[in-house]
């Protein structure tokens, strides 16, 4: 489902922000 992919698409990013912050 996109819904889907775009979810994990989301929590990448947070991840992502919180490795640099």
């Amino acid at each position: 489902m996109v819904i889907a992919g775009g979810l994990a698409i989301l929590i990448a990013v947070f991840k992502a922000l919180e490795i640099e912050g």
